[in-house]
């Protein structure tokens, strides 16, 4: 497929062995080792980009030139390339704060291949290390976008596939790692705020709402997470976490009550298992 293009600027590198498969980062960090542009993008084989997708990042980075990151709205689509639903739309122009207030208070989708960044930048800051990659690519767009800001078109150019055997598709035996992955990086906001210095009064508005909107977000995705498993694996996964106190005893609360209500409607000579 290369070959056809018949165009010097691409080149085609083969791994000897899947470094994805065993860690992604890992496989993102060997990606850009190859990388010789001003600006990259680690872009996924099942997923879809519009074919303006190039140009209209380019135009950003020209619009907005001190940025180290530009990136567009998101859709998903199953594993027949069927829309199963499109996310919000963002500002053009967003700064770190409010970058991490879009992603995690108002749950704007955003995913490491679409976005573009700047060389630089990764040779600065790297890709951040979490379990499975779990919110690597969104502590990356905010270390990025945290001095500069960040832009964003408002188009659906980019469609992420939900394939069923991707680590965003729910996998029982990773409910352990996945906790680990959420709680490292709602520490790693926790810090990095502790430096914020928010310079207009919209930061200084949202500042106080994101940590509890990290923090919301982190627990709905374990919650997301626990429902796939059954009551005593649910219960062990729980009490081996390192997850707060008050969270437990919520998800403990919510999996007993959501159960205690299935029973109340279950015909008395029905048999059941926990």
């Amino acid at each position: 497929m290369v070959d056809e293009f018949q165009d010097d600027r691409l080149t085609y590198h083969r791994n000897e062995q899947n470094i994805g498969g065993r860690d992604l980062v890992a496989a993102w960090n060997h990606a850009m080792e190859f990388a010789t542009g001003e600006w990259c993008v680690l872009a996924s084989d099942d997923d879809v980009y519009h074919p303006d997708y190039l140009q209209e990042m380019v135009a950003l980075t020209e619009k907005y030139p001190q940025v180290d990151l530009v990136h567009c709205r998101n859709a998903n689509i199953d594993a027949e390339g069927r829309i199963t639903d499109v996310g919000h739309g963002r500002a053009e122009f967003e700064t770190g704060i409010q970058m991490l207030y879009s992603s995690s208070v108002l749950r704007c989708q955003q995913r490491m291949a679409d976005l573009m960044f700047r060389k630089s930048a990764y040779d600065k800051f790297g890709i951040p290390q979490y379990p499975l990659a779990w919110y690597s690519d969104h502590a990356l767009a905010v270390k990025y976008a945290w001095e500069n800001g960040a832009a964003c078109s408002p188009r659906v150019l980019f469609m992420f596939r939900n394939s069923g055997i991707n680590l965003s598709s729910p996998h029982p035996d990773l409910v352990a790692t996945k906790i680990a992955a959420g709680l490292q990086f709602r520490s790693w906001v926790d810090d990095l705020f502790k430096t914020a210095r928010p310079d207009n009064a919209d930061d200084m508005m949202l500042l106080p709402l994101i940590l509890p909107g990290v923090s919301s977000q982190v627990f709905g995705l374990i919650r997301s997470v626990l429902s796939s498993l059954p009551c005593r694996a649910f219960f062990d996964a729980i009490n081996q976490s390192e997850m707060p106190e008050a969270w437990k005893l919520q998800l403990k609360h919510e999996r007993r009550l959501s159960w205690f209500n299935v029973r109340r409607y279950l015909p008395r000579w029905a048999g059941y298992r926990l």
